[in-house]
């Protein structure tokens, strides 16, 4: 029991921290969690639908199924994200962590807002979906090239961007793509060869 209460204190600490990430996956890892809680409770303190019967466990049956369901159904177990500290998220290069279906399993707040994502819950979704807004990052990003340069039409003008892919060893058919913004170098090269000139 000890142990239970400690598992189940880091997992809701879990939860509530990654809420936006891992909301679905920590539902019903929780709800699994809670099973064997519950069916204690019932036990010892003598209020068992089925007084002597002891459902401790088939709530361990019950938790298996949870588990079971987020793992088939949540893709618990894909990609693990590389990076989700303070660092990851302010990290001025925009940084994508893909599985091998393309589909997003990390992403900071830089490439959302170089990409213009506002949806708040896209971990899941694949990058070539609809509800993207910016199709030239896309189509960077599925490319062939490991390298490549884009300009996009903003508010505030045309904005370069370099975005840079290179596989993961720790997972086969994963990649993990960085964005940058080379707007200032690019201005500054043309500063500069204005000066020259």
């Amino acid at each position: 029991y000890i142990l239970l209460i400690i598992a189940s204190a880091y997992l809701l600490t879990f939860i509530f921290e990654r809420m936006s990430t891992f909301r679905n996956q920590g539902i019903y890892l929780l709800a699994a969690s809670l099973c064997p809680w519950i069916a204690s409770i019932f036990y010892i303190t003598a209020k068992n639908p089925v007084p002597g019967f002891d459902l401790v466990p088939h709530s361990m049956v019950f938790s298996g199924i949870l588990i079971a369901v987020a793992i088939s159904r949540n893709r618990f177990l894909d990609l693990i994200p590389v990076a989700r500290e303070t660092l990851f998220e302010t990290l001025g290069e925009g940084i994508i962590v893909l599985d091998t279906h393309n589909r997003i399993q990390d992403i900071n707040s830089t490439a959302r807002l170089f990409m213009d994502i506002d949806h708040d819950n896209i971990i899941g979704s694949r990058i070539d979906e609809s509800h993207f807004k910016e199709t030239s990052f896309i189509t960077a990003i599925l490319g062939g090239h490991n390298e490549s340069r884009i300009d996009v039409q903003g508010k505030l003008g045309v904005r370069s961007f370099m975005i840079l892919k290179q596989n993961l060893k720790s997972y086969p058919g994963s990649k993990l793509v960085t964005i940058r913004d080379i707007t200032n170098e690019i201005l500054k090269e043309k500063q500069i060869k204005i000066s020259n000139e």
